[in-house]
């Protein structure tokens, strides 16, 4: 059976352990601490264009007049690829549990006799 001394020894020790575990897992979220606020950042911009896609429409709209050389195939071959890398970010983004899909349950709606 150890003794008061040998287990006031290991208190110590395990005292010491935690205090330096504490501060690597301080150093490892202020490394973090950077990422993360720019990653906050873009899904705040995401989240404001989600919620203005009138603004969006504008802006692209505003782009395409002041081009002015935009024909109907290369902006229907912009549209197209826009429509993809979406669908490929909401796959993404799905997987990290974000739902950036905008469809809503549609269920009965629209139908007369519901």
């Amino acid at each position: 059976m150890p003794d008061l001394d040998d287990i006031v020894r290991r208190k110590e020790r395990l005292i010491e352990r935690s205090t330096m575990q504490r501060a690597a897992i301080a150093d490892a979220f202020l490394e973090l601490e950077r990422p993360i606020a720019i990653a906050d950042r873009v899904l705040t911009i995401v989240r404001f264009f989600r919620s203005h896609p009138v603004l969006v429409g504008a802006a692209i709209a505003a782009i395409m007049v002041a081009r002015r050389r935009t024909s109907l195939v290369g902006l229907l071959a912009r549209g197209v690829s826009v429509w993809r890398l979406w669908r490929t970010i909401g796959t993404w983004a799905q997987r990290f549990g974000m739902d950036f899909s905008g469809s809503r349950r549609r269920g009965n709606a629209g139908h007369v006799a519901s």
